[in-house]
């Protein structure tokens, strides 16, 4: 979770072109926020990719 925690200001600040999530099919525990602390930021998501058993590959655009 560290590199998200990091991409935070960034991502407020209008700083990022572009955010790639990775999802994993797994439950664990109670989890954690992905971006903590951070406010509304809206983003389009601008590609889903596949990339086997079960993992996809989110990329998310800031709305301009």
């Amino acid at each position: 979770m560290a590199p998200a925690r990091s991409a935070a200001p960034f991502l407020e600040g209008g700083q990022l072109d572009e955010l790639h999530l990775w999802v994993y099919p797994f439950i664990a525990g109670s989890g954690e926020p992905l971006l903590p602390g951070i406010t509304t930021t809206r983003l389009d998501l601008a590609e889903v990719n596949e990339v086997g058993n079960g993992v996809v590959v989110l990329a998310y655009q800031p709305k301009r």
